[in-house]
């Protein structure tokens, strides 16, 4: 699908499904989000970004990192990363 989206200059932000792989990628930014959050007492969002590549890809994309911690009243804070693969050129926060 992607190759067919890059052929076409089709431009795209996808969801992707946390696997083992990404969030080890996003642990760094998972630390400083914590952190943010432990500091600050509320839920903490720090945005970055990897290059990846899935088995069913010809080759490496670019891949958006949501790293965030979040915090409800009367519960333990909640790691909550999240990724979208995308061509588009904006910064993180902004994808």
């Amino acid at each position: 699908m992607f190759d067919f989206l890059d052929a076409e200059r089709v431009e795209y932000v996808v969801a992707m499904a946390s696997n083992s792989v990404l969030k080890g990628l996003a642990e760094p930014l998972m630390k400083q989000a914590r952190r943010r959050s432990k500091k600050s007492g509320e839920t903490a969002h720090v945005y970055g970004e990897c290059r990846y590549a899935a088995r069913s890809w010809s080759r490496e994309r670019r891949v958006i990192i949501k790293a965030e911690v979040v915090r409800l009243a009367g519960r333990e804070p909640k790691d909550n990363p999240r990724f979208v693969v995308t061509n588009l050129r904006r910064v993180p926060q902004r994808v």
